[in-house]
């Protein structure tokens, strides 16, 4: 005999596990559109940062596959998605690449984040990228990896012109260095050249200065510029008084201006004159000189100075004509 009241307890205990089973699914369907509406709102928040930024996004499976890209231009794309999703990047890219991916593919399966820099030829056209290569795990097992790719073409291309200029200002340098060093070494050696004269003309200047006969030279146009000692002492001046005067000053001579025209045709013929002067000394003695005066000249023939030498010869004359007054007797 069926037992109506054990049957209708277990329907009605049925009924009850139903019903709970019934609103447990309804909580997760609940739960399912709030994921649902987060993950939407993820995605739509995952978009509006992908599409802001100016950078290159591919994901990789596990295996090397692309699985995702973001690019802000078609342009900046080797070829269309459809061609390159789901397959390995060593099927689809170029060979100069494989490399450096597998190498960097490598390191980022055991969770490093590697860096690394490529060129592509995109239309006819080399292009430059940066690449940061990240991992992604899962329940910490490595499930792909994320790269995110930015062109630094402009950066290059600015690279290789300042090595080019580098390069430009390194010779330019090299050259003026050679220059300068060889610039220094004709200075050296004009410096040596001139310490050389010097001495020269320091042997010279104390000769001059320590000679008998009174010596002077002037400038191009007859100014006075050195006197030695003895030419001071014999027109009675003191060391420098003559300086920057003309010779005219010592003169006595009625006729000076022809006697000195005279004097410079015979220079410019000659390249020298000699003969007697009347002179004065400073306190107005008059005597007599006996004068070779001689051009010094530069290579090309100009008149540089003047060089006089002078000696006394007032009592020679005057014994010249005491003899010659003895004769006549």
């Amino acid at each position: 005999m069926i037992d109506k009241d054990k049957i209708k307890k277990e329907s009605i205990d049925e009924l009850a596990k139903l019903r709970q089973r019934i609103n447990e699914l309804e909580k997760v369907k609940k739960e399912y559109k709030k994921t649902e509406r987060t993950f939407k709102e993820t995605e739509s928040r995952l978009q509006c940062i992908l599409s802001s930024m100016v950078d290159l996004v591919f994901a990789f499976d596990k295996d090397g596959r692309f699985i995702f890209y973001h690019s802000p231009e078609l342009d900046a794309l080797y070829m269309p998605p459809e061609k390159f999703i789901g397959k390995k990047h060593s099927e689809v890219m170029p060979l100069h690449m494989h490399e450096k991916f597998e190498e960097a593919f490598k390191k980022v399966q055991k969770g490093e984040i590697v860096e690394y820099t490529y060129w592509i030829e995109i239309k006819d056209r080399v292009r430059w990228f940066t690449v940061k290569l990240s991992p992604l795990f899962f329940d910490h097992e490595f499930a792909g990896s994320v790269a995110v790719a930015r062109e630094v073409t402009e950066k290059k291309q600015v690279e290789e012109e300042l090595e080019i200029y580098r390069e430009q200002l390194e010779n330019l340098v090299e050259e003026r260095t050679a220059q300068l060093k060889a610039a220094n070494k004709q200075l050296q050696m004009k410096i040596i050249e001139h310490r050389e004269a010097n001495l020269e003309k320091d042997k010279l200047i104390k000769t001059i200065e320590t000679a008998r006969e009174a010596i002077n030279i002037t400038t191009a146009d007859g100014k006075i510029i050195y006197t030695n000692s003895a030419m001071d002492e014999l027109f009675g001046y003191n060391k420098g008084e003559l300086g920057g005067k003309y010779p005219s000053i010592l003169n006595v001579d009625p006729q000076a201006e022809l006697v000195t025209a005279q004097i410079m045709d015979q220079i410019e013929e000659e390249g020298y004159w000699e003969g007697e002067i009347h002179n004065k000394k400073k306190d107005g003695t008059k005597f007599l000189t006996y004068a070779r005066i001689s051009a010094l000249k530069d290579k090309g023939g100009k008149i540089l100075n003047f060089l006089s030498t002078q000696h006394d010869i007032t009592e020679r004359k005057r014994m010249e004509e005491a003899l010659r007054v003895y004769d006549v007797e």
